[in-house]
C-alpha cells in the first residue's frame, strides 16, 4: 500500500491539474489527494489491527465497516488490508489470486 500512496504523491508532485487514470473518471488534484488520504487512513487502520493481532479477515471487516459508502466495491478492501498486513511483517498473509478473491467474497456477503 505504501507504493500506491507514494504513487499518488508522485502524481501530485508533477504539478499537473488533471489526471487520466487507467479506468474510472478523470481526476483533478483534489481527487488524487482524496484517494491518497483514504489509502493512508485505511493503511494506518489495518496496520494497527495487525499490530494488535487481529486476524486478517476480521481486520478487513473492521476497515470496510469504517469506509462503507466511500468505495464502489468495498469488498476489495480485503486486498488492501492484506497488503497492509504483509507490509507490517505479519507472517502467513495470503497472496494468491484465489485467496484474495475468497477474501473479497467473504466481505461481499
Amino acid at each position: 500500500m505504501s507504493g500506491c500512496i507514494r504513487a499518488c504523491q508522485t502524481l501530485l508532485d508533477t504539478g499537473a491539474d488533471v489526471f487520466v487514470p487507467g479506468h474510472g473518471p478523470l481526476l483533478d488534484r483534489s481527487g488524487v489527494a482524496e484517494i491518497r488520504d483514504r489509502l493512508s487512513q485505511m493503511t494506518e487502520e489495518a496496520t494497527g489491527h495487525a499490530r494488535c493481532g487481529v486476524p486478517l479477515a476480521d481486520a478487513a471487516r473492521l476497515v470496510m465497516a469504517g469506509h462503507v459508502g466511500s468505495w464502489a466495491h468495498p469488498e476489495r478492501l480485503f486486498t488492501q488490508t492484506a497488503a497492509s498486513y504483509a507490509e507490517a511483517g505479519v507472517a502467513g498473509v495470503p497472496s494468491s489470486t484465489l485467496a484474495m478473491v475468497e477474501g473479497m467474497a467473504s466481505l461481499a456477503c
